[in-house]
């Protein structure tokens, strides 16, 4: 039979069996498999990241600040963890998990305030004299600053339309619409459900979503050295940007996670918390935060991985790497040669953590392999870089890019990436066969990398009624399955591979009788 044919006659099969399927045995259509490389993607209107899941459902550490004691009446600079509130229109609207200082919303006493003129406002975004109602320069002693290396700096969005408008006492003023890099929430967005928190802002039961604990740094007061909000581990009530009952007071969140709408004295002294929208045109790609990009010399796997705590790569403008080849033939298990300028040179004192770096990507888009290629000892020269043995003829994309690797839980530095287009000639033939000499019978599959595919087993009877059927989630590199159906005699067997999402088929299926 021919192979169109083939592909043809394995449609009313495959549609006979999912048809036939008890649908609580089905995974869900469009399941989203994050890998340990999630690439930003263009998107129609802003760029796009998957695996990322808004609703407080993921986590990223960046930047950097005081946290945790260094027990010698000092603080170590930890990572911070900020919670993933929303992941749409080319940016994840970010809060931090905790809070990370002390600060009066304004530090001059009973005057009315707002967001545009508080204290608070400029000290998080190192704004001078001009911007707030005190007349304090902060350019020199701030937030950002502190929490945040250039590249990083540069990846954090200005959000737009910021004011102190609190939609419970709407007659108090809400001060200039100003924009900012840094801030804090607003009454309704700690309210707004979407961004994983309760939208009852007074119930005791379902506000855990706003609570966020002290440091050590915070319980010891913070660069105000004002102690007394509570220890560390424990929940501290922090500021939002929205004004209280009246202008001498801002809105906060108790200890115990409710709202307090009609806000506090503006010169008490609360927990910040604060909140940051990053530009994902400047986020290369995401990792696990812990251990997700530990591959060195050869191209290796993305795994497949469904946790919820994620470290970023992002561009650094001030690199400039770049490749000499645009595009290049290659057999699937053979090695490319390539040759690269402006590489970061490593040195074991002064650049330790400098590599020429590849990932390795498919028609769309979407990672399949990754490796820190090489430590380069000049800032030019030649990559020989091995191609996976199992791969499908085709096109793919190697990446290529300097990257600064800095660990677990930190934020990585890269050049844009440089794009060579490969012609893969595949080596190895995709099928799937069936074994039937012992009592069970055994799938053995060979599929291309990430397929994401789904093995479907079905036995029938001697009247042709199905009797049993299996659905397995295939693994990258496993090729041996049990499928739990038992040989029978005069039983009919049935095996085929289709895509986890759709269902359609992959390639060819197998047929056994007993």
């Amino acid at each position: 039979m021919h192979q169109k044919q083939k592909v043809r006659a394995l449609l009313l099969p495959v549609c006979m069996i999912v048809g036939l399927l008890p649908w609580s045995a089905l995974p869900a259509r469009a399941e989203s498999d994050a890998g340990t490389v999630c690439l930003v993607t263009n998107g129609a209107s802003f760029a796009e990241i998957g695996g990322i899941v808004g609703g407080q459902g993921s986590s990223i550490y960046f930047g950097a600040y005081s946290q945790s004691s260094d027990g010698n009446d000092g603080f170590n600079n930890d990572p911070v963890k900020w919670r993933v509130l929303e992941n749409a229109n080319g940016r994840l609207f970010l809060l931090s998990d905790t809070v990370l200082d002390m600060a009066q919303y304004h530090t001059a006493p009973n005057v009315s305030v707002t967001w545009a003129t508080s204290t608070t406002r400029s000290w998080l975004n190192g704004y001078g004299t001009a911007s707030n109602g005190a007349g304090t320069d902060y350019s020199r002693d701030n937030f950002k600053d502190k929490a945040f290396a250039a590249p990083e700096d540069a990846a954090i969005a200005v959000t737009d339309g910021l004011d102190s408008y609190n939609s419970t006492y709407s007659d108090v003023p809400r001060g200039e619409t100003v924009s900012d890099k840094v801030f804090l929430l607003s009454v309704d967005e700690a309210a707004t459900t979407a961004y994983g928190f309760s939208g009852n802002p007074s119930a005791y039961s379902d506000a855990s979503g706003r609570q966020a604990v002290n440091t050590d740094y915070t319980e010891a007061g913070g660069s105000i050295k004002a102690t007394g909000i509570g220890i560390a581990g424990q929940a501290a009530p922090y500021w939002l940007r929205s004004s209280g009952y009246q202008g001498t007071s801002a809105a906060g969140v108790s200890y115990w996670g409710q709202l307090a709408a009609n806000g506090y004295d503006t010169s008490n002294v609360c927990a910040v918390r604060p909140a940051v929208n990053l530009d994902l045109s400047k986020v290369l790609f995401a990792s696990p935060a812990e251990g997700g990009k530990t591959a060195s010399g050869a191209l290796a796997l993305v795994d497949s991985w469904d946790g919820s705590d994620w470290k970023l790569t992002i561009e650094d403008a001030n690199r400039t790497f770049a490749v000499t080849e645009t595009s290049a033939g290659v057999d699937a298990g053979k090695a490319v040669k390539l040759h690269y300028t402006g590489a970061t040179v490593y040195n074991a004192t002064t650049a330790p953590n400098e590599y020429v770096s590849a990932i390795l990507a498919d028609e769309n888009g979407e990672a399949l392999y990754y490796a820190r290629l090489t430590q380069p000892t000049a800032t030019g020269g030649e990559l020989s870089v091995t191609i996976p043995n199992l791969l499908a003829t085709g096109k793919y994309t190697l990446k290529l890019f300097s990257e600064q690797c800095n660990g677990d839980k930190k934020t990585d530095y890269a050049s844009a990436f440089d794009d060579v287009v490969l012609t893969v000639r595949g080596t190895v033939d995709f099928g799937v066969t069936g074994n039937l000499s012992s009592g069970e019978l055994v799938a053995t599959v060979t599929l291309p990398v990430n397929a994401k595919a789904l093995l479907i087993a079905a036995s029938y009877d001697s009247a042709g009624r199905q009797v049993g059927v299996r659905v397995i989630k295939t693994e990258n590199g496993k090729t041996t399955y049990e499928t739990g159906l038992t040989r029978t005699s005069g039983y009919t067997y049935k095996l085929m591979v289709v895509n986890r999402a759709t269902y359609a088929p992959l390639f060819a299926a197998w047929d056994g009788k007993t």
